[in-house]
């Protein structure tokens, strides 16, 4: 059984860029938001729970990190009560509900394992959604044939439903790669899969590019800034310059080849940094965002409006960003559940930072950094990539942490 639930989890990711669901039309809640993605997902959490029935010991491994998770759960269904859709609230407590049991099955499937397994995995999938979505950017502007369906002239999309998942899966995906690249995960590396990082970085990349996705880019170049000032490393420089190089002859080949692409990333960089038009709805969106959020939150201050219960009646907008989403949408109570849980995180990045076991985390946090920024303006808790994200770094510490264990004796 154990065997069949690491290859559902690994069809899973591989995957999960295809966010496309079976019928976003149906009336069954479940269809129509439920992936191809997701089918292998349940069925891996079918068969781990009947795993954990049988052996009552896992119950006692779970980390801290996924019990804290229950309570976000609760204190996200609490406001319920004062909801003002109570299916948009469970709809969305479900989906969070399948999330972190999503990520409790990644969790104990790779936490034995050769510690690069889950990151070859990551590898694999970041190339392909990249290698796909880069082809199918051009391939559309140029007249050839494209991957998906979903392809569009104006900005990379490929396999996912919205340019925004995209972005946002991306920058996750280089979160997790490029520590992964400068770590001592990669010392017994062959040449081969050295090279295979470096391109899948590079793809990622320049994929995340043509999103044209501004918060995402603002917070990736924080991230890379801060990167380059706390490592000082010339190995360092030296592949951000080549980077450089390669975005530079990108950006001038979507600009000969692929206008279309090229005048949306332009505008939407004018559009909310350059030349912004504080008449325009697309330049106030960002205030109104915050405007919205607390009145809704004023009127309710212990919950909200209900998680899911904001859109269409304070604005016909969801609210963007997690901090927003959970003041607005939970209240203090949910505040109160949220905190606890990154304030947690944020502990197992601090207390590895200088771990003897890996290095990983003192190249992973500015990136970390970044992504705090990057969740102000995307609600990560709905993220299939960050429960990923947090199931590697989980097992990273369950794995330091028991090594510290063995030092110590």
């Amino acid at each position: 059984m154990y065997r069949a639930i690491q290859i559902l989890v690994v069809l899973m990711i591989l995957t999960s860029f295809i966010t496309h669901t079976i019928n976003i039309d149906s009336e069954n809640f479940i269809i129509a938001r439920m992936t191809f993605s997701d089918i292998f997902g349940l069925l891996a959490i079918g068969l781990f729970g009947i795993q954990f029935l049988k052996d009552k010991e896992l119950f006692k491994q779970i980390p801290m990190g996924y019990r804290l998770g229950g309570l976000v759960v609760l204190c996200f269904l609490i406001s319920i009560v004062t909801s003002l859709s109570v299916i948009s609230t469970l709809a969305e407590v479900i989906i969070l509900i399948y999330l972190i049991l999503l990520s409790i099955t990644i969790y104990f499937t790779f936490k034995d394992q050769p510690r690069d397994s889950l990151f070859s995995i990551v590898t694999i999938t970041t190339f392909i959604l990249s290698s796909i979505g880069i082809y199918d950017v051009i391939a559309v502007n140029i007249g050839f044939p494209n991957v998906f369906e979903s392809a569009n002239k104006n900005y990379g999309v490929s396999g996912f439903r919205y340019f925004g998942q995209a972005a946002n899966y991306s920058f996750t995906m280089l979160t997790l790669l490029i520590p992964l690249k400068y770590s001592d995960f990669t010392t017994n590396y062959s040449k081969s899969k050295k090279v295979f990082l470096n391109i899948t970085i590079l793809l990622c990349m320049l994929f995340m590019i043509s999103t044209g996705r501004v918060s995402i880019f603002i917070s990736f170049s924080i991230g890379l800034f801060i990167f380059l000032i706390v490592t000082l490393e010339k190995r360092i420089f030296k592949d951000v310059g080549i980077f450089l190089a390669f975005v530079s002859f990108f950006v001038l080949a979507i600009f000969q080849f692929t206008p279309t692409l090229f005048k949306n990333i332009a505008f939407r960089i004018a559009s909310r940094i350059t030349h912004r038009d504080e008449n325009k709805e697309i330049a106030n969106l960002f205030i109104d965002n915050i405007k919205n959020t607390l009145i809704s939150f004023s009127d309710n201050i212990w919950f909200g409006s209900g998680l899911g219960g904001f859109v269409n009646h304070y604005s016909e907008f969801e609210i963007h960003g997690s901090y927003l989403k959970v003041l607005g949408e939970t209240g203090l109570i949910g505040v109160f559940g949220y905190v606890i849980f990154m304030v947690y995180l944020l502990y197992i990045v601090y207390r590895n930072r200088n771990s003897i076991q890996t290095n990983f985390f003192h190249y992973f946090i500015p990136f970390f950094l970044a992504s705090l920024l990057s969740w102000s303006y995307n609600y990560h808790f709905r993220k299939k990539e960050f429960w990923l994200l947090f199931a590697v770094l989980m097992i990273i510490d369950f794995n330091s942490t028991r090594k510290r264990g063995k030092i110590e004796e």
